[in-house]
Formats: structure tokens, sequence, C-alpha cells
């Protein structure tokens, strides 16, 4: 494994158990190498009593692991953007998070993931 351009240590599969057995450092957050379509985010807001409103859905595109530029509303079908906005207020629900959340997502293969 190694560092890639962006600062994030970066092991094959067939790495990790031996960078685990040696590693005493911070906690640790793994995620699988996705080869994303898009990245998008939404906006949405939610009250204490539970209502709910979303903002269109937007593009973010990133460079070295930075945003670098948005696109709203983004360039996605309209099916993608309306799960988009169901997952949001999914999230917002599910934490009971109240005021206004930015949830960023991952488009893969036509699949909306939570990033």
């Amino acid at each position: 494994g190694g560092y890639d351009g962006r600062g994030v240590w970066m092991l094959r599969a067939d790495e990790l158990d031996a960078f685990l057995a040696d590693y005493g450092g911070a906690p640790l957050v793994l995620e699988p190498k996705l080869a994303l379509d898009q990245e998008v985010a939404v906006l949405v807001a939610r009250t204490p009593s539970g209502h709910t409103a979303t903002w269109p859905v937007l593009e973010t595109v990133q460079v070295d692991g930075m945003c670098d530029e948005v696109f709203l509303p983004a360039p996605i079908e309209p099916s993608l953007a309306e799960r988009a906005a169901q997952v949001a207020t999914e999230v917002a629900a599910l934490t009971g998070a109240v005021g206004v959340l930015a949830i960023e997502l991952f488009i893969v293969d036509g699949e909306v993931l939570i990033n």
C-alpha cells in the first residue's frame, strides 16, 4: 500500500490483514474503491416535528479530493434525482437531525450510495 495523490493511504485487499496486525494508530475508516459515475449532494431541511424539504440535487466535481465545481441542477436522470432526494430525506429522519444537512452521495452503476 501507499498514499495516493490526495493523501489517502491505499491498500489492496490482500494487504489489509497484515496492515491491521501492525496498526496501532487512530481509528480508521475503511471504504472500498468504487468506480464512481458521479458525486452528487442533496441539501435537506428537517424541522423538529419531522417535516422535510429538499433542494435540487447538485453534482460536485472533485479534483485531488476537493470540490472544484458544482453543477445545479445535477445532470442526472430524473429518477436518480428523485432517489437521491429520497435517500437524503431518509438520512435526516433516521438520524433525527434538525436543521439543514448536506448529504453527499455517489452514483455507481445507476445506484445511489451514501458517502
